[in-house]
């Protein structure tokens, strides 16, 4: 698959179809959040509406905010320091007093699944909305580990098999949107793969 090198050099993009980039490190990946946030937003006119559903502090917004203006609504379900206004409350009950047509990316950096708030957004967000997301899946592998002994083997092809599954079904899922291509980090942490990424709505077909 041939892959093209964005603005950010932390992010690659297909040229057909999904791509993945594996980073192998522990961190909280601050860095390639921003990124894909920032290359998200080359999709937005000046001064986007953002609405970020998982906000804590507002801490990766407050640093893409440097380099160029956002109009930021928060969501946040415990206390925040936010700079930014923000809704205190459970993110899948605030978005129904919201007019969700109104803004210009939705930021769903979620502690594990996002899907279930993407699935109910969606129907409601205007076509070219951009999405960003964070996505964990904690792999399960199946045998415990006390009956694979010291046969290194089985454990890496049950991992294999699974993270394989994952993929064609993460893609299936999208495909099932009418989302063509995601640009997308992934990471591996022991037994966590997170995803970083974005992709936008497409726009409603001409009959």
């Amino acid at each position: 698959m041939k892959s093209q090198t964005t603005k950010n050099q932390n992010i690659h993009r297909s040229t057909t179809g999904m791509y993945k980039l594996v980073i192998r490190k522990k961190s909280s990946h601050l860095h390639e959040k921003i990124a894909i946030r920032e290359e998200a937003l080359t999709h937005c006119h000046e001064n986007p509406r953002v609405l970020d559903c998982f906000h804590g502090d507002g801490t990766l917004w407050r640093e893409i905010e440097k380099n160029r203006p956002v109009q930021v609504l928060g969501i946040e379900k415990s206390a925040s320091l936010s700079r930014f206004e923000w809704i205190h409350g459970d993110n899948m009950r605030v978005v129904d007093e919201l007019n969700i047509s109104d803004y210009d990316l939705i930021d769903l950096d979620a502690f594990a699944n996002p899907l279930p708030l993407l699935l109910k957004l969606w129907p409601l967000a205007k076509p070219g909305a951009v999405f960003v997301y964070t996505f964990t899946f904690v792999a399960l592998y199946g045998l415990p580990p006390e009956l694979y002994g010291e046969d290194d083997f089985i454990r890496k092809k049950a991992r294999c098999i699974q993270n394989k599954l994952l993929e064609q079904k993460w893609s299936t899922f999208f495909k099932r949107l009418g989302v063509d291509a995601l640009v997308e980090i992934n990471v591996k942490e022991g037994g966590r793969i997170k995803k970083y990424g974005y992709f936008v709505k497409p726009l409603a077909k001409s009959t």
